[in-house]
């Protein structure tokens, strides 16, 4: 087992499918990777992610953290996803190609204000 960072929880299920290098992640398996950060979200917050590389697809979202021992996030409510392939789902809901599509070398800004409810 790697030693936790700060920024992540290392009590995720996806934790010992990725490599932590200093304030990079790297997901190591061919298996899905969900990652969740330590940094609870009260009000309002906000990240930015940087794509590096990209080999297949990935996905940014933002999930109640009572999800993080989930293996999947397949048609769970309380979360949002936005995937590389441009494709957002709202929950359980597939709300089409409403974003476009991101890959190696993009910038993925994601705010997210509970007060008004907006991601």
């Amino acid at each position: 087992m790697q030693k936790p960072v700060a920024y992540v929880d290392e009590h995720c299920f996806s934790f010992d499918k990725i490599s932590l290098n200093g304030s990079s992640i790297t997901k190591c398996s061919r298996e899905e990777a969900d990652i969740f950060f330590k940094t609870r979200i009260k009000d309002k917050n906000s990240f930015t992610i940087r794509v590096d590389s990209l080999k297949e697809w990935m996905c940014v979202g933002v999930a109640d953290s009572t999800l993080k021992k989930r293996e999947s996030f397949v048609n769970v409510p309380n979360c949002v996803v936005y995937y590389s392939d441009g494709n957002f789902y709202n929950g359980i809901s597939l709300r089409g190609k409403i974003f476009k599509k991101f890959h190696a070398g993009d910038v993925i800004n994601v705010r997210v204000d509970l007060i008004q409810g907006k991601i």
